[in-house]
Formats: structure tokens, C-alpha cells, sequence
């Protein structure tokens, strides 16, 4: 599959900066397939986990999901301004180990436009009104909004509180808001998303862990999209001679891990420096003087490599998924044709139609 551009700015452009540049590749597209059929087909399952490494591509792919999804009631909105059919928090991280569901809940219930306003339109005090009263509200909103999707962004900070009974009442309590809001919710996050998957059996059962992985340079086909990757950057870079990217491949993905947001983000800093030193292209300087440093690459690599090592069980699904999905291009063709000739059964006697082999060793 080849990447494609979108841009995240309106129509007014005929071409969108690079800065603001989005690409459809091959892993992003992939993975999103595999998140909307999830949610249009649960059968059970009320939460995917997302997961990842870091700048892999998980709020790219979430703000795709989103479109996509209000995209598909589009018809519903024009007749009713009131529906919202999905929407998105960033989850914070927990004051003294100790997530604040309080505070997410009411961020959720922002993000909804919930209409308890006063006469000046200004958001609601919550002051006075206790936790579960807030919880009982936004359940109540999500269903009044005809939500069926929520995203919770930075999702990992669900397991940075405090013993395990502390982090079994997070996963309870998620399982809860989505059993009774009667939304289906994202958690998006890093690898160390993971932990929630095991400390509950019930949640487990409700929960599918999705990997948004990184290209991987032993992978042949991770390389072939990689390169693609990085060829439709070149094409979008804003200079005249913009040839030349493709020519330092090895050292892109060397700097990048393989990771599309780690590439992007450093394309936007090489870009910027060239343009501000007057120069026509790229060079190798600009992309060595604005590369991360080699510390945090260490760290950012021994990151991923620990969390591939997690997720190695999880994987096997998503590319049996990817098989079943390009199954109908060799349904249909010469290579549908061959497999005919496979199957086909001849007569005693009469040699199936193979070359014979040549060679110095069958001579």
C-alpha cells in the first residue's frame, strides 16, 4: 500500500505545508481498519487498547479514527446539532499516585459541551458536587449526545497509581463507564499500557489489545513501506531540489526507529533549518544537526524494544488480520488462476505441467 498526503488544514491550500502534513502509510491505515471494525463488530468487547512506542503514530491514527467515525453520522448530525458521536481526552497524570477520576470526568464532560451552562455561557462550578454525582452525569451526557465512542488519550497513566488493589479499581472502574454509557472506549498509550491487561480476567475479556508497531528494518516489507514513507516526505518537502532525501534512507531510519512521528517531527526541524540558512534542499548536515541525540535514542529504543518484547502475543491477530484483508487482491487474476492449477487433479500417467529442473547438479 502505498502512503498517501492529507493535510490537516482546510481546502483554502492547494498544498498543505509540511509542517502540517499527514500521510496515510501502510502501518497507520492498516491498524485503523483494524480499530473501526472493532468498533462497528464488539460482539462482547467494549475497550481496545492501543499501544505503542513513543511519536509511533497513536494521535495521528486517533484523530483519523475520530473523522472517520463522525463521518458516519454525518446524516444524524444535520437533523439533531445535539448529537456528538464521539470524543477525546488526554488523560493527566495522577497527583500522588492517585488518579483523579473526578477531574477526568469532568474534562469528558467539556469535551461534550454538557449543557449545564449558566446564562452567560460560562462552564459550570463543580465546586460542591462529589465525585459520583459527576461519573452519573457523564454517563447520563454520553447517552443524551448519542456518543458511541470515547478516546482516552495518554491512557498509561492508568497504571501509575499505587498498589495493585489501587490499579484494579482504575480497570473496574473503566469497565464500568463503558458498560453503562453503553460507548465504546479507546485507551491509547505506551507499551506501558500493557499492564492493564493481566490483573483482570473480566477486562481482559472486554479489552483487545491493538499494536500500532514501528517499521522494522529486518521486516522486508516494513523497509519497502518505510522507503515509501520517506519518499512521499521528499515529494512534500518545500524546496526545489528536494531529490536527495532518499539518498540518507538508512540514516532516517537510524534516527527515527522506525517510527513515522519521530521522522516527521525531525524532517520539520531539518526543514526549518534549511530554509533559515537559504538553502535549496536537505543535506545530510541539516539532518545531523537536528536529529535527537544519541542518549535519548538509546532510551527511546530500549523502550521499544521492551515493549516489542510485551507485545510479542499480541501481534500474531493483527497480522493474520492484515492477511484476511488483502486476501481479495489474490482472489481474483493470474494468481487466482494458479491456485486453479494447484488444485486440479491429472491422470495417471500424464505429468503435471512443472519445468523439469537444469542445472550442473541435475546434469
Amino acid at each position: 500500500m502505498n502512503s498517501t498526503q492529507e493535510t490537516t488544514t482546510g481546502q483554502e491550500e492547494s498544498r498543505p505545508s509540511f509542517e502540517d502534513l499527514v500521510i496515510g502509510h501502510t502501518r497507520l491505515v492498516d491498524t485503523l481498519t483494524r480499530v473501526m471494525s472493532l468498533i462497528r463488530n464488539p460482539c462482547g468487547t467494549s475497550m481496545a487498547l492501543l499501544f505503542g512506542a513513543t511519536a509511533v503514530g497513536k494521535t495521528t491514527l486517533l484523530q483519523r479514527l475520530l473523522r472517520k467515525h463522525n463521518d458516519q453520522y454525518s446524516n444524524l448530525i444535520q437533523q439533531d446539532q445535539s448529537v456528538i458521536p464521539s470524543f477525546y481526552v488526554e488523560v493527566p497524570a495522577p497527583d500522588n499516585s492517585k488518579m483523579n477520576w473526578r477531574d477526568l470526568n469532568i474534562r469528558a464532560l467539556e469535551k461534550l459541551n454538557e449543557p449545564h451552562l449558566d446564562k452567560k455561557g460560562a462552564e459550570v462550578n463543580y465546586v460542591g458536587i462529589n465525585s459520583a454525582d459527576v461519573r452519573r452525569k457523564l454517563e447520563k451526557t454520553i447517552k443524551n449526545r448519542r456518543a458511541t465512542l470515547a478516546i482516552y488519550d495518554e491512557a498509561q497513566h492508568f497504571t501509575k497509581v499505587t498498589g495493585a488493589k489501587s490499579s484494579q479499581q482504575q480497570q473496574d472502574y473503566i469497565k464500568s463507564l463503558a458498560n453503562l454509557s453503553g460507548t465504546f472506549i479507546v485507551l491509547s498509550g505506551t507499551y506501558d499500557l500493557l499492564e492493564l491487561l493481566p490483573r483482570s480476567g473480566q477486562l481482559a475479556r472486554r479489552m483487545l489489545p491493538i499494536h500500532l508497531a514501528r517499521y522494522r528494518a529486518d521486516i522486508p516489507n516494513d523497509w519497502r513501506a518505510f522507503r515509501e514513507v520517506v519518499l512521499t516526505f521528499q515529494q512534500a518537502l518545500p524546496f526545489p531540489e528536494n531529490a536527495t532525501l532518499m539518498e540518507f534512507v538508512e540514516f532516517l531510519y537510524h534516527g527515527s526507529l522506525g517510527c513515522v512521528g519521530l521522522l516527521k517531527c525531525w524532517l520539520n526541524r531539518a526543514s526549518a533549518l534549511a530554509n533559515e540558512s537559504g538553502s535549496q534542499q536537505i543535506t545530510l548536515e541539516h539532518l545531523t544537526a537536528t536529529m535527537l541525540p544519541k542518549p535519548a535514542l538509546d532510551r527511546i529504543e530500549k523502550e521499544i524494544r521492551e515493549g516489542e518484547t510485551k507485545s510479542a502475543d499480541y501481534d500474531a491477530p493483527a497480522d493474520v488480520f492484515r492477511k484476511i484483508m488483502k486476501s481479495k487482491e489474490s482472489t481474483v487474476g493470474p494468481e487466482a488462476d494458479h491456485e486453479e492449477v494447484k488444485r486440479k487433479k491429472w491422470p495417471v500417467g500424464q505429468r503435471k505441467p512443472h519445468r523439469d529442473p537444469v542445472g550442473i547438479e541435475n546434469a
